[in-house]
């Protein structure tokens, strides 16, 4: 395992290498929150789906940059986030509690700020920080995506993110040393939460049911 630094150099290289990719993945992140607040939903299913495509993007950066772990472990996520989104319904999107919605709201900015790593003044951060380049950030803004969207109605979707961005929140925060990481502990369990619900609400109606 390397150790804190050469993890951090690493990570500062690939966001600042990559800022490219950083502002595709920031225009395509505004293109579809502008679809959703002119009122276009697309099935959950989809969204599922579509939502693993920014994981799959920090794998392929974190390949390009030889880091064979993260590029391991996110190619992975992706591949089962897309596997899981069959299972999610049919039907459209469609906004949750306005807890959500304020949490989503924010992981989403977190996730477009993420002021850390970015050599550069504020409007680099604002068209290119490490959103589908590193892990954090990106975790982030599909949480809150993935919040605003009432956790898609899929339990095992929903966990499998959330567990995976409340381990690398920890690891960054407690290894690594960048604490603002927690804001992404904080959305990780917001989206268990949520998920948690739909799982007791689905078990409420089959018992009435029965």
């Amino acid at each position: 395992m390397p150790d804190r630094q050469t993890i951090l150099a690493g990570l500062a290289t690939a966001t600042n290498g990559a800022f490219p990719v950083a502002v595709v993945w920031h225009a395509l992140l505004a293109a579809a929150l502008v679809a959703v607040a002119g009122g276009h939903r697309i099935s959950k299913r989809w969204a599922a789906a579509l939502l693993a495509a920014p994981i799959a993007s920090v794998s392929a950066v974190a390949a390009h940059y030889q880091n064979p772990f993260n590029a391991s472990v996110f190619a992975s996520v992706a591949v089962a986030l897309a596997l899981l989104a069959h299972r999610a319904p049919k039907s459209r999107t469609a906004t949750g509690a306005p807890w959500q919605s304020a949490i989503g709201v924010a992981m989403i900015a977190f996730g477009w700020l993420y002021p850390h790593f970015l050599r550069g003044g504020a409007l680099a951060h604002v068209i290119g920080a490490p959103l589908g380049v590193i892990p954090c950030p990106t975790l982030a803004a599909v949480i809150g995506l993935a919040l605003l969207a009432d956790a898609l109605d899929d339990r095992a979707w929903s966990w499998t993110l959330a567990a995976v961005s409340a381990l690398y929140a920890l690891y960054g925060a407690l290894r690594l040393g960048v604490w603002i990481d927690l804001a992404l502990l904080f959305g990780a369990l917001a989206l268990m939460v949520r998920a948690s619900q739909k799982r007791g609400a689905r078990l409420h109606v089959v018992h009435h049911a029965s």
